[in-house]
């Protein structure tokens, strides 16, 4: 009788937890990020240039993470 009545206690107990760390996890707030860090690095390119020659300009973006659906637009 002694061992049925501890084992319902500690079960008890532990649906008083569990339901305590359901109702504290709750948050109404979404975290939302809209700004995503990069960085723009260039390769050196010509100082000077002469009349009708092209330089070719190399960029490469250095981003913060991987965010799915995220456009980066270089103006």
């Amino acid at each position: 009788m002694y061992m049925r009545t501890m084992i319902y206690r500690i079960f008890t107990g532990c649906y008083i937890v569990a339901a305590l760390v359901l109702v504290a996890a709750c948050n109404d707030g979404l975290d939302i990020q809209t700004k995503y860090l990069f960085t723009v690095e260039t390769m050196p390119v010509p100082k000077e240039l002469k009349v009708n020659e092209t330089a070719e300009i190399r960029c490469e973006l250095k981003r913060e993470g991987r965010w799915e659906d995220a456009r980066y637009t270089i103006r």
